[in-house]
């Protein structure tokens, strides 16, 4: 019995090594991945802020419509040096997200095109939109699934929120 307590000890002990090595190759990959972009940056690694504040939508979706245009309009209300809004396109083809922008007048957003859905995997997207938070670590401390007109008013203070209690825990 403790030779099979401690075979099952090691494999799991093996199978979390392997797991935390393929993350952290993985993590590292997609900090570094360059993506199509209408900003000079164009990778995790290159966003200097403390926040960021990564918008994943697509041409098809029916609440992008609305989320994007607001949360456009709300992230002008804060100071630029406090962090980096990012809309993450989900299109396939990017001409799809193109004609979205132009026909609903929006070509000034800060876009990444990300075809293959990297980032949605990395940070385990699963509706859209999907608006994440992220730290200087880039790790999510607030996600909104979904865009809802009740809750437009408190997205704003629950990023102020989250982004004070994250200064709490990391100071």
């Amino acid at each position: 019995m403790v030779a099979l307590a401690t075979g099952v000890t090691s494999a799991w002990l093996l199978f979390n090594k392997i797991n935390k090595s393929q993350t952290s190759v993985t993590t590292q990959a997609i900090y570094q991945q360059k993506f199509t972009s209408t900003t000079a940056q164009n990778s995790l690694a290159e966003i200097t802020q403390n926040y960021l504040v990564l918008d994943f939508w697509a041409s098809w979706c029916g609440p992008c419509i609305e989320s994007l245009p607001y949360y456009q309009k709300l992230f002008n209300t804060f100071e630029q040096q406090q962090f980096t809004w990012v809309a993450v396109n989900q299109d396939a083809n990017k001409t799809n997200a193109d004609n979205f922008l132009t026909e609903h007048n929006l070509q000034q957003l800060p876009v990444w095109f990300d075809q293959q859905a990297a980032l949605s995997r990395h940070y385990g997207v699963s509706g859209l939109p999907t608006l994440l938070l992220l730290n200087k670590y880039r790790q999510v401390i607030y996600r909104v699934v979904g865009f809802k007109q009740s809750e437009k008013q408190s997205i704003k203070q629950k990023l102020i929120e989250a982004m004070e209690l994250d200064k709490r825990e990391h100071s």
